[in-house]
């Protein structure tokens, strides 16, 4: 994808706006789950997933 879009190809990549939206909604989760607002369980890979 990185040479489609080094190359001019942009079929594969989204629109500014539409990168800096997804940013502006994602970005407060992100700052939550620094702080610790809202834990992420860690579980095994492969396992059934976290006990909760």
């Amino acid at each position: 994808m990185l040479a489609a879009v080094l190359d001019g190809d942009v079929t594969l990549s989204v629109r500014a706006d539409a990168a800096e939206e997804c940013w502006r909604i994602i970005q407060p989760v992100r700052d939550a789950w620094r702080r610790g607002d809202v834990p992420l369980e860690d579980y095994p890979a492969g396992s059934a997933g976290p006990d909760g």
